[in-house]
């Protein structure tokens, strides 16, 4: 089971067993089932992976901006 924990699906959380078959039941009876989390991003070029990896965020780009906020004034 894989489920995704924001919006985009880049963090994730997988549980997981997989089925036993012969060669394993015959080294031991059991079954194994565990929990991962992943952080995942697509690229279109490995380029863009390696430049990624190599060059740091601005602080300004690694928060969202604020959305504009609109002021009405009501006058009696």
């Amino acid at each position: 089971i894989e489920i995704k924990l924001d919006k985009p699906g880049r963090v994730r959380l997988t549980l997981f067993s997989p089925s036993a078959d012969d060669y394993t039941n015959y080294l031991d009876n059991t079954q194994r089932n565990g929990v991962g989390l992943a952080y995942q991003v697509e690229f279109n070029k490995f380029a863009d992976f390696i430049k990624r990896l190599f060059t740091k965020k601005k602080r300004s780009e690694a928060v969202e901006p604020e959305k504009e906020k609109k002021v009405i004034k009501i006058e009696n």
